[in-house]
Formats: C-alpha cells, structure tokens, sequence
C-alpha cells in the first residue's frame, strides 16, 4: 500500500473517522496476509515455515 502525502492525509481527515479506520483496516489486512500464511493454508512447502511448531487443530 502507498504512503499517502500529507495533502492526501488532511483530505482523508477531512471527511471524518469512518475512512481513516476503514483505510487502517485494509492496510492491517494487508500486512497480516503474509504473517498468517502457512505450508497448511498455501502452496508453499512444509519447509517454507521454518522452524514454527506445526498447528494444531
């Protein structure tokens, strides 16, 4: 996700909280896409998660 400049923020203060939170929601989405993949829930290989306990279901 881009950095927004500081116009771009002011604009997005402008119209209140409700897309500030919606914006932060997306961008913690998006980093937590990553942290949470697993060889259980993607096509990478079971050596791909290192040395993590597997899950436990």
């Amino acid at each position: 996700m881009k950095r927004l400049t500081p116009d771009q923020i002011r604009q997005v203060y402008y119209h209140g909280p409700d897309p500030v939170i919606e914006r932060l929601e997306a961008q913690v989405t998006e980093l937590e896409r990553p942290v949470n993949r697993t060889s259980c829930n993607s096509s990478q290989t079971p050596s791909s998660d290192g040395l993590k306990n597997p899950p436990t279901a």
